[in-house]
């Protein structure tokens, strides 16, 4: 008869309840922990009090050997956009249509496997402006048509030059002004978004005005997205220019 299989809940747990889960001894748990904490990260949230383990969400409840986020991991490189440009949303939903046409009982929110593929990319090409495992990443401002993250051409540039000016002024030497008044004591780091918020005009509502604007002026829907620099990968001098221009 097939052993019953323990169910991942949230709240706190010691590590003989996580072994349980895991079907491994205590023991072996305790020998191998940062290892096996590790792997938990694929299957849950979590933080410590004391010795104990927090389970804040459950992302995978069952524990298999090959977990799901590494299904999802494996496949976010070759459902990443070619020429680089793409987002975490655009790949997972295409991932979860792959490893659902794969195995049909495969029940993963698409919420969760979006978030695998943020994790997956992180690993892969580093956080925004730093280095991963494959490459490194910067993030783009660009433009959404028919299902496709586009660059801006060079007059397009230009004019999101201009609405940038006039909703934040001159925002990168504003940065600059913050970064020095931080090193001159002027401010602490703490206060350092405040302040660049109040030197630029930054609120909420002036940059929705200004996204909203470039898109009305564009005729396009305009977005966030992740530029990926593959290493190794042959790209065009145009990519590895716009590369250049957002790092």
């Amino acid at each position: 008869m097939e052993k019953e299989k323990v169910i991942l809940t949230i709240g706190k747990k010691t590590n003989k309840e996580i072994a349980e889960w895991m079907n491994i001894n205590v023991s072996t748990f305790s020998r191998n922990k940062e290892k096996k904490l590790k792997l938990l990260e694929d299957f849950a949230i979590f933080h410590f009090e004391g010795k104990n383990i927090i389970i804040d969400e459950v992302l995978d409840e069952v524990f298999k050997k090959k977990s799901n986020y590494q299904k999802v991991f494996e496949k976010i490189d070759e459902n990443w956009n070619k020429n680089g440009l793409d987002t975490c949303v655009n790949v997972g939903k295409k991932i979860l249509t792959q490893l659902k046409k794969e195995d049909s009982s495969f029940s993963l929110k698409e919420s969760t496997v979006i978030r695998y593929t943020n994790r997956g990319k992180i690993e892969l090409f580093g956080r925004c402006y730093s280095e991963g495992l494959k490459g490194k990443c910067v993030y783009i401002t660009c433009k959404y048509e028919n299902g496709n993250y586009e660059f801006f051409t060079e007059e397009e540039n230009k004019i999101r030059a201009k609405l940038l000016k006039k909703y934040f002024g001159n925002i990168s030497e504003k940065q600059l002004y913050i970064k020095e008044m931080i090193d001159n004591g002027e401010i602490t780091e703490e206060k350092a978004w405040v302040e660049l918020e109040r030197i630029t005009n930054m609120t909420s509502e002036r940059v929705s005005c200004y996204y909203i604007e470039l898109s009305q002026i564009l005729n396009c829907d305009i977005v966030k997205a992740t530029l990926v620099l593959r290493n190794g990968f042959n790209y065009s001098k145009e990519e590895l220019e716009q590369f250049k221009k957002w790092q």
